[in-house]
């Protein structure tokens, strides 16, 4: 069976895949992937030649060869210019938007107002945000491939990413878009805001970030992103990120949580950071990111000298304060590559896309 699935084109094609994934953050030699991946140098020139002539690769600079001074090595690296990537984070009437080329690198942000929605149903004008950002997406990446857009949202999305269970903000339940997505010309994937967040500083392997907004029903809306393994953790049944805290919090209208109206910033703050230190402690992840609207700057500062001091001082070469408003539509895109980039598995759906695709069409 393993020698018929590593003849197949199939193992082919996942050689290309392994080896885009192990110079996606260091450029290497032909040599160097070979003894990285335990490939047969033939089988890595092989799939090297193929990803040169699909555009996706480059040669880089050359490097010194100090066990054959006769030959000269190439770096394979990314072709930054081989496509386009976007993510996108939907915010009442507006939206951030954000372009990365194929590395990763935010090439274009902005932030763009929604126009002319539908007045329909609440599917009808999601959908009408959503045509909006592609169409915005597309004039942005003109003359480039776009390789997919990834759009957050605050709810529990379905693990496929074309559904929505549950957003509150949106008014969707149980809402379905898969025919919807599918019909762009390129990948268009939908998830929880927080996820996407802690997607954006996946190369910590491990982490656990918190997102605090201000509610549209009044108080904080809550979540938290996890990376455990180098992959975003969406749990079994998806809800992986959904927060609550008993003492602040409380089951309201249909079973949402919501913020407890006597509890005030002070409390809700250290009710999170509290939470936030024992979720750090229990997981043993490397990195703590928290993510508070700025009118708690002062206050966080306040309570982790004081009261939480010993144990932010227990957790502080964890505690980091690298973010931003745009992390969630950055995380967007680079779920995107991670999507474009992912290794195939044995008896999963053949793509409609991606460099599988390119693949076909070169054959």
């Amino acid at each position: 069976m393993s020698r018929l699935v590593g003849n197949s084109r199939f193992q082919k094609e996942a050689n290309s895949y392994l080896i885009l994934n192990l110079i996606q953050k260091n450029p290497l030699s032909r040599t160097e992937i070979a003894s990285e991946l335990g490939l047969q140098p033939s089988t890595v020139t092989y799939s090297v030649a193929r990803l040169l002539d699909l555009g996706i690769i480059k040669e880089g600079d050359v490097q010194p060869s100090y066990s054959n001074a006769g030959r000269k090595r190439y770096a394979i690296q990314i072709n930054s210019s081989f496509g386009r990537v976007a993510g996108a984070e939907i915010d009442g009437n507006k939206f951030r938007l954000v372009i990365c080329d194929t590395c990763g690198s935010v090439v274009k942000s902005k932030v763009c107002m929604f126009s002319k929605l539908d007045s329909g149903s609440p599917a009808a004008r999601f959908q009408s945000e959503v045509n909006q950002i592609v169409a915005e997406v597309t004039r942005l990446c003109s003359g480039f491939r776009i390789l997919g857009v990834g759009i957050s949202v605050a709810g529990v999305i379905g693990q496929n990413g074309k559904s929505i269970r549950e957003c509150w903000s949106q008014s969707l339940w149980n809402a379905d878009f898969s025919d919807f997505l599918g019909s762009f010309h390129f990948p268009v994937k939908l998830e929880n805001d927080a996820r996407l967040c802690a997607g954006k500083f996946m190369s910590d392997k491990s982490l656990a970030y918190v997102l605090v907004k201000d509610s549209e029903i009044g108080g904080v809306a809550v979540g938290v992103g996890l990376v455990l393994g180098g992959r975003i953790y969406r749990g079994d049944c998806g809800r992986s990120g959904e927060y609550h805290a008993s003492d602040m919090m409380y089951s309201g209208l249909f079973g949402k949580m919501q913020v407890n109206e006597k509890a005030d910033d002070r409390s809700i703050a250290k009710s999170i950071l509290s939470d936030a230190f024992s979720l750090v402690s229990v997981l043993d992840v490397s990195k703590l990111y928290l993510n508070f609207p700025p009118r708690f700057k002062e206050l966080c500062t306040s309570l982790l000298s004081n009261e939480l001091a010993a144990s932010s001082k227990a957790l502080s070469n964890r505690i980091c304060s690298d973010v931003c408003e745009w992390d969630s539509a950055e995380g967007g895109a680079r779920m995107m590559i991670s999507e474009y980039l992912a290794v195939p598995q044995i008896g999963s759906v053949p793509r409609t896309w991606g460099l599988f695709a390119e693949m076909k069409k070169e054959a």
